[in-house]
């Protein structure tokens, strides 16, 4: 550590003697045991800058700069403080202390912002506050009886602040006798309250990152969970498709291969017109049900028309089937295309919705609209059918799972999904966000 005089860096050592020379020998011996206190004041902010700098475990610090502000200003406890602005309208919490009882750090683990104490009365007013005479303080009346069984009779409290002005901490001395610090100590002290609060900053810094990465670990955690349950829900939705349409086709497709073959069978051995005819209507039968199975697969008109296009002959095929009658609303759609997983999906979920509606809805009559709106396009199927409540669409098999895969199917496309049930009917709606076209 050096000092520059007339443009001369000296060293601490250097400068004190020549000080020292240039003094009358009356005032000599006191003047340089003062300077050689100072010189081992100025050494121990020098060693604990240079601790806070290389040491790695800042809880040890925190009991470092206790020692330090003890060491400082002569006194007999000193105490770090932590602030917790959002903790009962601010509160200090005790990081290290030097001289108190375990009893008497318990006591003031915790001091709230309206404590009758000097660290209560610095962080209200947010500067130090020195109390040289606790027996004659008003401000720590109400505590006295504490101080005095602890042996505290005067004190000085400091605030720490951050270099951006924010309220950190505080730094406290304590002595037995009536005290009050020299202008000298507290010039000194605030070099070390500076450091402290540096520490305070930087262990905030610290936790806040940490807590960041905490966080941010469990959001890929949870994510990754989301994406494992929905690559098990995909496979298995795959599975319970596989399942039906190898049911579909052992039902339909099998019992009218068969009776077909029976009937070639007849006419082989006793042909008639009539046998002719119920074979050509059986071959006409079988055509129609492979068609439905492929068109339930992906059907041709998305490639064709486009979305709006298959919506219809999706709508117009369900109500032939199921004998319900529906009106659509897509004229002004028909010539808008979107990307083939868009379509495909946003298909899929009408499909589900009909199925729904067929299956467990009772509905006579069913409206489906896909219309533009602000940024993007809207999709609305409705029926007069019969609601469920909200309870029931995570307790009714069927039904949960086609929602699930719906609600699904709307967030691989940017999509949002509201379905709304009653008494009176259900109501889905899928927005399409326009980026999706």
């Amino acid at each position: 550590m050096s000092i520059d005089v007339a443009g001369k860096p000296l060293s601490v050592p250097l400068l004190l003697s020549v000080i020292v020379e240039e003094m009358p020998t009356a005032s000599h011996d006191s003047t340089a045991l003062e300077l050689a206190r100072e010189l081992a004041d100025m050494r121990l902010l020098h060693d604990l800058s240079s601790q806070l700098i290389a040491e790695q475990q800042i809880d040890s610090l925190y009991d470092r700069v206790a020692g330090a502000a003890m060491a400082l200003m002569r006194s007999d406890f000193s105490s770090m403080q932590v602030l917790h602005p959002d903790r009962n309208g601010g509160e200090l919490r005790l990081l290290a202390h030097r001289g108190l009882t375990a009893a008497d750090a318990e006591r003031w683990k915790w001091v709230a912002h309206d404590a009758a104490t000097s660290c209560g009365a610095a962080l209200r007013a947010r500067t130090r506050v020195i109390v040289p005479d606790m027996e004659q303080s008003d401000l720590i009346a109400p505590a006295l009886p504490a101080f005095r069984q602890a042996g505290i009779r005067s004190a000085q409290s400091t605030p720490l602040f951050s270099r951006d002005g924010e309220l950190v901490g505080m730094l406290t001395t304590h002595w037995r006798r009536v005290h009050s610090p020299s202008e000298r100590e507290l010039a000194l002290f605030d070099i070390l309250a500076r450091q402290a609060a540096d520490l305070i900053h930087h262990r905030r810094g610290e936790d806040r990152l940490r807590e960041a990465h905490d966080v941010l670990e469990q959001r890929v955690a949870d994510r990754t969970r989301e994406v494992r349950d929905l690559l098990a829900r995909v496979v298995q939705g795959l599975e319970d498709e596989r399942h039906r349409i190898a049911r579909d086709i052992h039902d339909h497709v099998g019992q009218q291969l068969t009776a077909l073959r029976m009937n070639i069978h007849l006419m082989a051995t006793s042909p008639s017109t009539e046998q002719s005819g119920r074979t050509q209507s059986l071959a006409e039968t079988l055509d129609r049900t492979i068609e439905g199975l492929a068109w339930e697969l992906r059907p041709p008109e998305l490639e064709l028309v486009g979305l709006a296009g298959a919506l219809w002959s999706l709508v117009d095929e369900w109500t032939a089937r199921f004998n319900v009658p529906a009106d659509c609303d897509l004229s002004e759609m028909m010539k808008v295309r979107f990307d083939r997983d868009t379509e495909s999906n946003v298909y899929r979920i009408a499909q589900e919705a009909l199925h729904n509606v067929s299956r467990h809805a009772h509905a006579s009559h069913v409206d489906v609209d896909l219309v533009h709106v602000p940024a993007g396009c809207l999709l609305t199927i409705r029926d007069d059918g019969d609601g469920f409540p909200a309870t029931a669409r995570s307790t009714t098999g069927g039904r949960h799972l086609g929602l699930v895969n719906m609600r699904e199917r709307a967030a691989l496309i940017g999509g949002t999904l509201a379905i709304e049930s009653g008494p009176a009917g259900t109501m889905v709606r899928l927005f399409i966000p326009e980026s999706s076209d």
